[in-house]
């Protein structure tokens, strides 16, 4: 046979089986990273676990649930090991309260009270306790009080507590001055307060 061909023929073999084995490593590799996609997805999959039955004196309805939490964002829980929540809650007489909820399995929750009936309308909380004066600071937004601009506009609000397994210990300081807050929102416009400290500063989002 000619030396020629016959190189020329090693050469094809050795294309051949590089692309093959090329194919078969690519595979590999795609396969083994669609398995690990689809584990991972299995290890992440939430499972509903239907409602979460509430015992609240004529609720209608509830929304914006949100744990108690540290001023660095982790959750708040007290000595006896349970974690609190604080809702709002819209009753059946058309007013409308932030709520406390507690538990300690995040499964079952059990009703603690209601905000003092002079912060009716004052929901959509955002609670964080503070270590330094032991005292729980209350974010809302006053959705009785609202401002109509291009869109419904809260005034932003801050409540103070003392034992949040007592709510009527919350005493409602008002309204926030929020420096700087550029126009429409100036000074205390918005909703949803949310707040967390980064270092040695608060910040309100």
């Amino acid at each position: 046979m000619n030396p020629l061909k016959i190189k020329h023929a090693i050469i094809l073999v050795i294309a051949i089986s590089t692309i093959v084995v090329a194919t078969v490593t690519a595979f590999h590799f795609l396969s083994t990273k669609e398995n690990g996609k689809e584990e991972e997805k299995e290890k992440t999959r939430w499972v509903y676990r239907g409602a979460i039955p509430l015992n609240i004196p004529n609720m209608k309805s509830i929304k914006d649930p949100e744990f108690v939490r540290h001023p660095n964002h982790t959750v708040y829980k007290d000595e006896e090991g349970f974690y609190y929540l604080v809702a709002s809650i819209f009753k059946t007489d058309g007013t409308f309260s932030t709520g406390i909820l507690k538990t300690r399995d995040l499964q079952s929750y059990s009703f603690v009270g209601f905000t003092p009936s002079q912060m009716d309308g004052k929901i959509a909380p955002y609670c964080i306790f503070n270590p330094d004066d032991g005292k729980f600071y209350l974010y809302y937004s006053d959705w009785k009080n609202i401002v109509e601009k291009d869109i419904n506009l809260s005034r932003l609000g801050l409540a103070v507590g003392t034992d949040i397994k007592n709510p009527s210990t919350f005493t409602d300081h008002g309204y926030l001055t929020i420096n700087n807050m550029p126009e429409p929102l100036a000074p205390y416009l918005g909703w949803d307060p949310y707040i967390v400290k980064v270092e040695d500063t608060y910040y309100m989002l």
